[in-house]
């Protein structure tokens, strides 16, 4: 497996988060991101991504209030 990183998601984490992530369990998003995926890595803080074929591009950092 291969992990991509979007330039949008290499700067939205270098603003939101500063240390090293706690990876928790993946839950598939509903509704206008109901092909991504997304896991919790501290506080409100969530990492979407998508999976293409072996691979993981992740896309985006945000709250949970933010999907």
């Amino acid at each position: 497996m291969s992990i991509f990183y979007s330039k949008y998601f290499l700067k939205r984490i270098q603003r939101r988060y500063r240390e090293k992530p706690v990876l928790r369990t993946k839950v598939a998003i509903k509704g206008r991101r109901q092909d991504q995926y997304s896991f919790w890595i501290e506080g409100n803080l969530r990492i979407v991504y998508i999976q293409d074929g072996a691979d993981v591009i992740f896309t985006d950092i945000l709250t949970h209030d933010e999907y």
